[in-house]
């Protein structure tokens, strides 16, 4: 009678794998060390107090500064995933540079480039800089580059978005000077620029243009002032409050009604010039030190690329309605460089790069998708660069799918390179990869008009060639594909049905030719006495 207990032994033995988690256990040890739990001793309590607010402390360092995520490579639905990048051919290459300056501060790009001319700091006393016409590559006779004398040292310099010729330099004599490059100025040193604007107590460090009105542009210095300048009337139209520290980068939004700011003691401030002479919005930025870029990839948020304590490149997503913390943080990779970020809102695609990268990468900015950014394929282009710069939508090949095209600089030529997205339709438009594209070289409204209050987006224009089909209309008129199986619903045969109609396909194929005579029925035959034994 006792057997049936025994069979419940093994049962009982099944709860041995709950002894399994005594390695779990066993691995959480050193928590339990740092926070003592159940223990009664008010000894033990009072010592083990310091370290519980070590880890209160700890947690709020945590709040404030997100750990960086790795880049997300999860597989996803993405029309933009395998963008791929080519350099193009070496004829179309500017060759054999001058020397290029190794003194401009990283706060500037140290390179900038339109449709026509592209502009470099050379390495010659005086501040001179390089303009090359990028629409006649080779190489360069050096006493044919016409050169600008600023005399002093540049700090930044940018051209003109509406007006491809005129070109501003912030020099460390606390003026900015305009200059106008003429067409027919070959070989030729200009050392006196159009015009200056004066109003910077020391040298100014950063310029940007209004990206929708003529004329207006934003300057910070070191002496920690920010203007908004009439480059037309030469005087400042708006003064803001100063900064605690110079700044890193600015730029303005999309809307052209806002400022982005973000200085050396890591704030990143939101201003409404027109408004208000303070920032609306304040917040901390990346924690390290060695640089910081931002851009505008909405309405309402901006992505900032920065440094963590650890030297480690990272991008940080924010709204702009709030700063106190970023939405994410993604790192990429640990470099020295910091990274400079180009933002197409066509296809919404973030590429950026830093001085002496071998690499372009890409993100896709997802809007609502957390982390917001996610990595495509990067462009490997063999040697390190100094710079890039972008040009307008325009300068695509659509009929390539090409969707962004722009220059680098190197350390001796400047190469132009496309991005495209493989596609296998190509006779047709994509439409979904080039919608109707802003008009960024022609101001959407006046310095005047701006200033007075006025708010105007740029017109818009198709890339679409004549006569190319749409792939939306393209894929509606495909034939459909046929249905699994369908090929032997109607038309399956027997083995008898096959050979019957190979029979009939033979008979058909002989005609008539059954009905006429054999060849030997024409030939006379041997009578049959012939046969007879003799």
């Amino acid at each position: 009678t006792a057997a049936p207990e025994k069979q419940n032994e093994p049962m009982e033995k099944t709860a041995a794998p709950e002894k399994q988690n005594e390695p779990m256990e066993k691995t959480a040890a050193p928590e339990k060390q740092k926070e003592p739990v159940g223990r009664t001793s008010s000894s033990s309590a009072l010592k083990s107090q310091p370290k519980a607010e070590a880890t209160e402390t700890v947690a709020d360092e945590t709040l404030s500064s997100p750990a960086p995520k790795a880049v997300v490579s999860v597989v996803r639905s993405s029309k933009v995933r395998h963008v791929e990048g080519r350099l193009a051919h070496k004829s179309t290459h500017v060759e054999k540079l001058p020397k290029l300056s190794t003194t401009v501060p990283g706060d500037s790009n140290a390179f900038q480039a339109n449709k026509e001319l592209a502009a470099v700091v050379l390495a010659v006393p005086g501040g001179q800089i390089g303009v090359f016409d990028l629409n006649k590559a080779g190489r360069l006779d050096t006493d044919a580059v016409p050169t600008l004398q600023n005399v002093a040292s540049v700090m930044d310099f940018v051209f003109d978005p509406f007006d491809s010729r005129k070109l501003l330099v912030a020099c460390d004599d606390a003026r900015i000077h305009v200059w106008k490059i003429p067409k027919d100025g070959a070989g030729q040193t200009y050392s006196e620029p159009d015009s200056y604007l004066i109003g910077h107590q020391e040298k100014p460090n950063i310029l940007c243009f209004h990206p929708l009105a003529s004329s207006i542009l934003a300057s910070c210095g070191y002496d920690c002032r920010l203007y908004i300048w009439n480059v037309n009337t030469k005087k400042i139209a708006i003064t803001l409050n100063p900064v605690k520290e110079p700044l890193f980068s600015m730029a303005w939004s999309p809307c052209g009604q806002y400022l982005a700011t973000i200085s050396k003691d890591h704030s990143i401030r939101i201003y409404e010039p027109r408004a208000s002479c303070g920032p609306i919005k304040e917040g901390e930025g990346p924690e390290g030190s060695r640089g910081a870029r931002l851009v505008w990839v909405d309405k309402e948020r901006i992505v900032v690329s920065g440094f963590n304590k650890s030297s480690l490149r990272t991008l940080s997503v924010y709204n702009t309605q709030d700063l106190k913390q970023p939405l994410s943080v993604v790192g990429t990779n640990i470099s020295p460089a910091t990274l400079m970020p180009f933002y197409d809102p066509d296809t919404h695609l973030l590429f950026l790069t830093g001085k002496g990268d071998h690499t372009i990468v890409a993100f896709e900015y997802v809007a609502e998708q957390d982390p917001y950014l996610f990595e495509v394929t990067p462009f490997p282009c063999g040697s390190p660069h100094q710079a890039i710069g972008f040009l307008y939508k325009t300068e695509c090949d659509v009929k390539q799918v090409e969707v962004a095209k722009g220059v680098r600089l190197c350390q001796a030529t400047i190469e132009p390179f496309t991005l495209r997205v493989p596609r296998v339709k190509t006779e047709f438009f994509q439409d979904d990869l080039f919608p109707d594209t802003a008009v960024a070289w022609e101001p959407a409204m006046t310095a005047d008009q701006w200033l007075s209050g006025g708010n105007k987006a740029q017109r818009t224009i198709s890339l679409r060639p004549e006569g190319m089909k749409l792939l939306s209309e393209g894929l509606k008129e495909a034939v459909p594909v046929a249905k699994k199986y369908q090929s032997y619903s109607k038309q399956y045969k027997t083995d008898q049905e096959k050979k019957d109609e190979l029979l009939s396909a033979m008979v058909t194929k002989m005609g008539d030719k059954n009905e006429s005579p054999l060849p030997q029925s024409k030939q006379d035959g041997v009578d049959s006495d012939e046969w007879e034994d003799s």
